[in-house]
């Protein structure tokens, strides 16, 4: 068990490889802002084999850009891991290397086919991370959602 004393560092870390990357980074530097010295790592993937020339130099901007954006929430320590390899693998491994104590993702929230076939980083840091692992999502209040009614025997217990 991993206990941390109150002069023990906590460490965020958020995957900011594209998916939903702004909001991510958004939610990542208020968490570890609201926390006492706390620090926030923010990790890029590139993904192999698609990853072009062109990738590395992106992937560092896009690194850049959301550490900039970071600090001007959080005004501690932000540091920015750069990594090529499958998405998944990387962002645990980055957990791992620098024993995150909170891990931050964004998904697109996809069911179905689209899930099947694309796949779900976010699914697969979620099952096997060590740590807890937020997920964060676009808002949308504009679809209720669906909340089954009580069955009468719950309704008659209460």
């Amino acid at each position: 068990m991993n206990t941390k004393t109150p002069l023990e560092k906590f460490v965020v870390l958020a995957a900011v490889d594209g998916v939903l990357s702004d909001r991510v980074t958004l939610v990542a530097a208020r968490f570890a802002a609201g926390i006492a010295g706390a620090e926030l790592h923010l990790v890029h993937v590139i993904a192999l084999p698609s990853a072009t020339t062109s990738a590395l130099p992106e992937g560092r901007t896009r690194l850049e850009e959301s550490a900039a954006s970071a600090q001007r929430v959080h005004a501690g320590i932000v540091l920015g891991h750069l990594t090529a390899g499958d998405p998944c693998h990387e962002i645990l491994e980055a957990a791992a290397r620098i024993k995150a104590d909170l891990l931050i993702v964004g998904t697109h929230a996809r069911s179905g086919l689209g899930r099947l076939f694309l796949g779900s980083v976010a699914d697969h840091v979620v099952r096997r991370a060590s740590c807890p692992v937020l997920v964060v999502r676009e808002k949308d209040y504009r679809t209720e959602p669906k909340v089954e009614a009580a069955c009468p025997d719950c309704l008659e217990a209460r």
